[in-house]
């Protein structure tokens, strides 16, 4: 099972180097963007790579950052964490940001960075599903890891001792 699962994830990454994913950070975009330094080119790209629509998304992504560029809160927003920005930006209701657009971006901003989360819910479960829990259902195993990885500690622990 545990091989099909790493064959099936690894389907889903680029084997490109990693860079191309920069273009959503603004922490990296130069201080000025003229209309030829948009990067519409890695924009194309980025958007095959999840097969959608390179040409379309990157006209859209030029569009966008347009907007950006005239936006009031620009200026501030430009400065803060990339993940900062586009929480601000694609909740922001004055943008037209179209649905495949705002989707690309929110799934590419929301990949993790590390392996760390991952590593981090493998452990939760070897220690949920041990021994005596060993017939546990899917159902039961997923509620389980989600108590340990969102909750705050101090409600984990109320948690256990009602159960």
């Amino acid at each position: 099972m545990t091989a099909k699962l790493i064959e099936e994830s690894s389907s889903y990454f680029p084997e490109k180097p990693l860079e191309i994913f920069y273009i959503l950070n603004n922490e990296k975009w130069n201080d000025t963007m003229d209309n030829e330094n948009l990067g519409q080119e890695q924009f194309r790209e980025l958007a095959e790579d999840f097969l959608m629509d390179g040409d379309l998304l990157k006209d859209q992504w030029e569009e966008l950052l347009i907007q950006l560029e005239d936006d009031d809160d620009f200026d501030e927003m430009k400065n803060v964490s990339a993940r900062d920005f586009w929480g601000h930006y694609l909740t922001k209701t004055s943008l037209a940001i179209p649905p495949d657009l705002r989707n690309l971006i929110s799934n590419v901003v929301s990949i993790p960075i590390g392996s760390a989360d991952a590593e981090r819910a493998f452990s939760v479960i070897n220690h949920i599903k041990h021994d005596r829990r060993g017939l546990l259902s899917e159902k039961y195993l997923e509620g389980f890891l989600r108590i340990q990885l969102k909750w705050p500690q101090e409600d984990r622990t109320i948690f256990y001792k009602k159960i």
